[in-house]
């Protein structure tokens, strides 16, 4: 694998809309002009295990609706400034990464949402009722965290999930979904 230094991207166009570098074996701080640019609208720097940095939690592009940051190291700060940013996203992956203050009431403000992915983060707490508001996802990864409570039963009132993974939690509840 060959390593790629992020500071080599720090000159993108401003009218930029996909950037996908998932799996490039990038290593060290992701330049923070990235996420700020205007006209992103798909952002994928996944399996990059050596990347660093912070997810800014405003002046993000108001487009954006894919974010994959799964596996790397970028801090995501999951508080009220970053979701109300986020209204166009509809893919967010952020298996096993650097979640910060992680607020689940507020995922329920991201309507068109319709991947989630935050397994492995050591989220702690029940799967609270916002994500009753999800009603668009179709697939909904929460395992390998520290989640407790009963399995909520709005989960079977979302038609379109097709994929639900709450494995390797601390639920209890029904074991099918009806």
């Amino acid at each position: 694998m060959f390593l790629v230094a992020p500071n080599s991207l720090t000159n993108l166009s401003s009218s930029l809309s996909s950037l996908s570098l998932s799996n490039c074996g990038l290593q060290g701080k992701f330049p923070g002009n990235i996420f700020l640019l205007p006209d992103l609208e798909s952002l994928d720097l996944s399996h990059n295990e050596g990347l660093t940095g912070s997810f800014p939690s405003s002046n993000l592009s108001n487009v954006l609706s894919l974010l994959g940051l799964s596996n790397t190291r970028i801090s995501v700060y999951l508080e009220n400034d970053l979701i109300s940013n986020l209204k166009s996203l509809e893919y967010m992956s952020l298996h096993n990464c650097n979640i910060i203050r992680p607020d689940l009431t507020l995922f329920g403000n991201l309507t068109r949402l319709m991947f989630l992915d935050l397994s492995s983060n050591n989220l702690r707490g029940e799967i609270l009722s916002s994500f009753e508001n999800l009603v668009q996802l179709h697939s909904l990864y929460l395992y390998s965290n520290k989640l407790t409570g009963q399995v909520p039963d709005f989960l079977g009132n979302l038609v379109n999930l097709l994929y639900l993974d709450l494995s390797h939690n601390q639920l209890v509840g029904p074991s099918i979904l009806i």
